[in-house]
């Protein structure tokens, strides 16, 4: 699949996660939108457009302010003047270079408690919740060292067309490419499954982004997500 190709496919997804039109995502300038809940703010750039998905009470502030702050974590915090719990700035890419995976891989239906303990408890819980693996569809790819799991990577689908990578290793095993491995292995089956790959994470994981850059996830968007109150919980 080309990689214009890949992009109209992309807008057509977010349009109708956003619940807008394709066509807006391809218009210059700064766009407001309903949120998907009251107290969450969601914003989606993508040249030429950014995305803001937030409560109607702020549009008019919101759209007289410096537009750079919407993608910085600490200006949309002050602009919407709700201490929220904010993640991001981060990168979303899809890939047209997916490969057949190593045979060497160990393939799982789902998480497994015993194959998987050692590789949790080494991780942080929002490490590891980061990772969504256990929201992952069957094939998970893993690469096992005495019989634990040291890196894994598995997509999940989401609205039936997209599959959303997530991916962790062992801190003690990073380094060593198993990464790139394994998240090249779950974009090949995401792909022949008919579904996008699709590869996010934060900028300043600088590991994750050199991952997606060496599978060929090429840029498409930049998000910010705010929740407050409790939806921040």
């Amino acid at each position: 699949m080309a990689a214009g190709d890949v992009h109209e496919r992309a807008n057509v997804i977010w349009a109708e996660r956003l619940g807008c039109s394709p066509e807006l995502l391809q218009t210059e300038g700064v766009h407001f939108i309903a949120p998907p809940h009251p107290d969450r703010c969601f914003v989606l750039s993508t040249p030429p457009a950014t995305i803001v998905a937030v409560e109607s009470s702020v549009h008019q502030e919101l759209a007289r302010c410096d537009q750079s702050l919407l993608l910085d974590p600490v200006g949309l915090a002050r602009l919407l003047r709700a201490d929220p719990a904010v993640v991001g700035p981060a990168f979303v890419g899809y890939s047209t270079e997916v490969r057949e995976p190593s045979p060497t891989l160990e393939v799982f239906s789902a998480v497994e408690s015993r194959a998987f303990a050692e590789i949790e408890s080494a991780l942080s819980h929002e490490a590891w919740s980061h990772a969504n693996l256990e929201a992952a569809a069957s094939p998970i790819f893993a690469v096992m060292r005495s019989g634990s799991v040291v890196s894994a990577a598995g997509a999940e689908t989401v609205g039936g067309r997209v599959g959303h990578i997530g991916v962790a290793t062992h801190p003690a095993h990073r380094g060593r490419g198993f990464a790139r491995q394994v998240v090249g292995a779950a974009a090949f089956a995401a792909h022949k499954a008919g579904l996008l790959p699709q590869f996010q994470t934060l900028f300043a994981n600088e590991a994750a982004m050199a991952v997606g850059r060496a599978l060929g996830f090429a840029h498409y968007a930049t998000t910010l997500s705010a929740r407050w109150g409790a939806a921040a919980n």
